[in-house]
């Protein structure tokens, strides 16, 4: 898009959208990790009918701050998926 329209990178709009983008990349990371290390941590039934795979919750310490950062990492994810395309929103659309 900036090739064919070489005016927006010159917007200033433009880079908040890139700051944002790369907030929102930075959070995305972050979040993946939290994600991997409660897959590996965080106890749970089992989805399978055999009950394979299920791990008893130790629901110490370090799992209540694994849940608390997790919810708070997706909803800054959330936040700003939201703020990046609204910036990217207004530098293509006005």
């Amino acid at each position: 898009l900036l090739e064919a329209l070489p005016a927006l990178d010159e917007m200033p709009s433009m880079e908040t959208h890139e700051e944002r983008g790369e907030l929102l990349k930075n959070a995305m990371l972050v979040f993946g990790l939290l994600v991997g290390l409660g897959a590996w941590r965080l106890g749970g039934t089992s989805g399978l009918k055999s009950g394979r795979g299920a791990k008893q919750s130790s629901g110490g310490v370090v799992d209540k701050v694994l849940v608390i950062a997790l919810v708070a990492v997706s909803i800054a994810v959330l936040a700003l998926t939201a703020l990046a395309g609204h910036t990217g929103a207004v530098v293509v659309w006005g």
